[in-house]
This record gives structure tokens, C-alpha cells and sequence, in this order.
């Protein structure tokens, strides 16, 4: 008898909360709604995990491990990283991951950005790095760096716990919208003298790109006019990360792709890879037809509004490395009669 009364006393409740659920506000989510998705407490966890997992496929030679908290360029320019390291017998260069501030995007979409920048210690340039969050399933994973250019800092950005808002990659209000400022350094990289000139000063890594080729074909060609030099540069097809700065600048992450091409013009000529080019060739380092190398440079960008009395895109920081390589001898090459 007790056992009925309790499963009547359950059937009237459910009765009773069905009868006034009309007068029961609904629960409600606005995917719109903007807020910061990331605490201290989860970007030390995001930071720590990240580093524990780049040490472990580093001690362990396994590149596969990688996957688990890395992606985009970061992923490809890491397992570039680890090949050289392991065919030189040594250990992958270190990547500072320490926290000295941070920014999360407001945002509920997907993907999410996190923006973190290195503590300054001695002997260290600063390091930014980018974390990106694909979906709900997703860990936030390491997706660009870029070690700052001496002299450069980030500027400003609303703390962890306030966000800032991402700025779509065609964006007005800027000097230029962030897709085409990205852009605009590919031409200024292609041509220094051409119609990008006046958007940008003089920075290293632009200087090593124009250094790096034009000392590379003295080099190979031994003295003489031997060798040709193609270089090609594209934006990379990534979106973009673009976040707003304090002073309402856009701070831009840019992946972007370089190849150099070597080409022997005197048949007999003989160029051998440069440095740890080689190791992405096996066996074979020299070549007397075509020598192609392979890039990726992540690249950060402060544009400024654009009613901005400075009228210059500066280039704050970058990273770059080879990927791959391709060699071709002189009978595989097509040369005209």
C-alpha cells in the first residue's frame, strides 16, 4: 500500500508541474552572444598540455603525437622541425609557450581564438602564439607562432577575462581590411619597389627573404652567372586571425607560403642543397637541373584605423621555415632548342 501511495504521489507531481510549465519561463541560449570562452585557470591547462605534448614527440620521435594539440601551420612547420632535428641528432628547437598576457575572441561560434605572448626572459624574443578551437569536441590547439622582431611589442589587448572581439578578414574601418593587408605584404615581399612600397617599412624578415635569395644564387653559382632565382609567395588559405587591439587596430595572424626556385642556366653546373635544405633531399644533396625549396612563415601584422595619422602596416614579428624540397636534374628539365 505504501509502494501505490508513493507512484501516486510521483504521477500527481509530474501532473502538477506539467498543469503550470505554461507559467515557467523557457531556457534559452543567443548564439550571438558574446563572451570570453577561456579562464586563467584553462589557458595555464591549454599552455602546460601543449608543451608536455611537444616534449613527448620530440623525446619519442613521433610526429603523430603532434595532432593533439597542434594544427595549421604550426602542425606542418613542427613536423618540419622534427625531421631536421632528427636527421641532425639533436633536439627540436624549444617553443616558449610561457604566459605574460593573453586574449580570448568573444564569441559562442566557431572557430575560437586565443592569443597568448611569452614571458620576456633572458636571452628569449618574445613569442606569440595562436590557439584555435574548431568546434565544441575540439581541444584548443597551437595553430601559428611568431617570435617578435627586436624592438617590437604587442600592443595592448583587452585581458583574459574581458575578450576581444575578431574582425572579420574583409573588415572596413582599417587602413586596409585584413585580408587585403595581409595580401599587400605578399606583393610588398614579391616587388619592394612595387605598388606596396609606401604601405610598409623595412623589417627582418622581409630583409631575409630578399638576403636569402639573392645570396643563395651567388653562392650556388659559384662566382658565376650559373643559376636563375624564381621566387613565388602566396598568402596562405587558412582564415585568417585577426583580433581588436585597445586602441581599436587590427592585430593580424597570417600564415603564408614561399617557394625559391634554382635553376642551372649553364649545363654542367652543379648546386648543392644549403644548410638543413639537405635533409628534405635523402641521399642525394646535389643537382645539376633545379632546386626548389619549399616555405612557411607565419607572419603578424598591426594595422592601424584608417582615419590613423600613421599610415604604415607594421610587420611585428614572424616566423618561417622549409618544409619540403624538390630537386630535378638538367636532362628532366625542359630547355628550349
Amino acid at each position: 500500500m505504501r509502494k501505490q501511495n508513493k507512484v501516486l504521489f510521483l504521477a500527481a507531481t509530474v501532473l502538477s508541474l506539467g498543469a503550470c510549465s505554461s507559467s515557467l519561463p523557457a531556457v534559452t541560449f543567443d548564439d550571438n552572444a558574446n563572451y570570453p570562452n577561456v579562464t586563467q585557470g584553462q589557458l595555464e591547462k591549454i599552455l602546460t598540455s601543449t608543451t608536455n605534448v611537444l616534449s613527448q614527440a620530440a623525446q619519442k620521435n613521433d610526429t603523430n603525437l603532434l595532432s593533439q594539440r597542434l594544427s595549421g601551420s604550426a602542425l606542418e612547420m613542427r613536423i618540419a622541425q622534427q625531421k631536421v632535428a632528427k636527421e641532425l641528432k639533436k633536439t627540436p628547437p624549444p617553443i616558449n609557450l610561457s604566459n605574460e598576457v593573453a586574449t580570448d575572441s568573444l564569441s559562442a561560434k566557431f572557430p575560437r581564438s586565443l592569443v597568448n605572448v611569452s614571458q620576456t626572459t633572458d636571452g628569449q624574443i618574445p613569442t606569440v602564439s595562436v590557439f584555435r578551437q574548431a568546434s565544441a569536441l575540439e581541444n584548443y590547439k597551437l595553430n601559428q607562432w611568431a617570435r617578435l622582431f627586436p624592438g617590437s611589442t604587442v600592443p595592448a589587448t583587452p585581458a583574459l577575462q574581458a575578450g576581444t572581439q575578431i574582425i572579420p578578414d574583409t573588415a572596413t574601418g582599417y587602413l586596409r581590411s585584413p585580408r587585403d593587408a595581409v595580401n599587400a605584404y605578399v606583393d610588398f615581399l614579391t616587388n619592394r619597389e612595387g605598388k606596396s612600397k609606401d604601405l610598409f617599412n623595412s623589417d627582418p624578415f622581409a630583409d631575409y627573404v630578399t638576403k636569402n635569395v639573392s645570396q643563395l644564387r651567388e653562392k650556388l653559382s659559384g662566382g658565376k652567372d650559373a643559376v636563375t632565382t624564381e621566387l613565388k609567395i602566396e598568402a596562405g588559405k587558412e582564415p585568417l586571425t585577426s583580433i581588436e587591439t585597445s586602441a581599436d587596430e587590427a592585430l593580424v595572424f597570417a600564415t603564408l607560403n614561399y617557394q625559391i626556385t634554382y635553376r642551372v642556366k649553364l649545363e654542367g653546373t652543379k648546386i648543392k642543397a644549403p644548410g638543413v635544405v639537405g635533409v628534405f633531399l635523402g641521399e642525394n644533396k646535389e643537382t645539376d637541373g633545379m632546386l626548389a625549396t619549399h616555405y612557411v612563415a607565419n607572419v603578424v601584422l598591426l594595422v592601424p584605423k584608417q582615419d590613423a595619422k600613421n599610415k604604415k602596416i607594421t610587420v611585428l614579428g614572424a616566423e618561417t621555415l622549409p618544409i619540403s624540397a624538390e630537386a630535378k636534374s638538367w636532362s628532366q628539365l625542359p630547355h628550349n632548342p
